[in-house]
């Protein structure tokens, strides 16, 4: 076994969420919260929803993909879960993900 040190973004890309709420609406794509994130994993549940047009600007510079680890950096500190496929998010506020290289990590 390797016991090399290397930092985070030698093995994976870091992005924050925006530091705003957009409006909620009834359904659309899905805005996550903290609150979406329980013991481990993805509980949409808790999610709320925001309108296509806040959803092109809220992922402007990415937008979560399937195997990025999503975590919370404040309040509910050290909260995590991988990013399912299919699902259609953006970030809120205090949450953030890494995007594994996947020459270097299998995210799993």
């Amino acid at each position: 076994m390797d016991n090399s040190m290397t930092t985070i973004s030698e093995i994976a890309a870091v992005f924050d969420g925006p530091h705003a709420t957009p409006k909620k609406i009834e359904a659309g794509p899905c805005f996550l919260s903290i609150s979406s994130l329980e013991k481990g994993r993805l509980d949409l549940t808790k999610s709320a929803y925001l309108s296509e047009i806040d959803f092109k600007k809220w992922t402007k510079r990415v937008t979560p993909q399937k195997g990025d680890l999503l975590f919370s950096y404040e309040t509910r500190l050290g909260e995590a879960a991988l990013m399912p496929d299919g699902i259609r998010a953006c970030l809120g506020r205090r949450m953030g993900w890494l995007r594994p290289k996947r020459d270097k990590v299998i995210p799993e």
